[in-house]
């Protein structure tokens, strides 16, 4: 398996047929990573909030690397993804023109 700060590179195979030969091959790749951040915008009274922007930043040391953005449905929900698994990130929450909440996210360890 790889390390999990790897992202998934492209795979090489580098063969050189013999004349009039068939080659078989089956390549095996890695399970995709596959995780997502799904969730629901609610004001202080638990009623769904439509059309909140919220900006997905990867944290790193100091920096904060913006990846994208949602805009959450009529349900107040929204979903970022794939996600790296092995990444910090970090949720800023707007309406209007002003930051609502501002959210640090850290995956849990998996238990084995």
């Amino acid at each position: 398996m790889e390390t999990e700060n790897k992202k998934m590179l492209p795979r090489r195979f580098v063969f050189t047929p013999e004349a009039d030969e068939q080659v078989d091959a089956v390549i095996t790749l890695p399970a995709p990573q596959k995780s997502i951040l799904h969730g629901t915008v609610t004001d202080s009274g638990g009623t769904p909030v439509k059309n909140a922007v919220l900006r997905l930043f990867e944290l790193s040391d100091d920096t904060e690397t913006p990846l994208g953005f949602a805009v959450s449905d009529d349900r107040g929900e929204y979903v970022f993804g794939p996600l790296n698994p092995a990444a910090r990130y970090e949720i800023k929450v707007y309406t209007g023109d002003f930051i609502v909440r501002k959210v640090n996210l850290r995956p849990r360890k998996r238990k084995k």
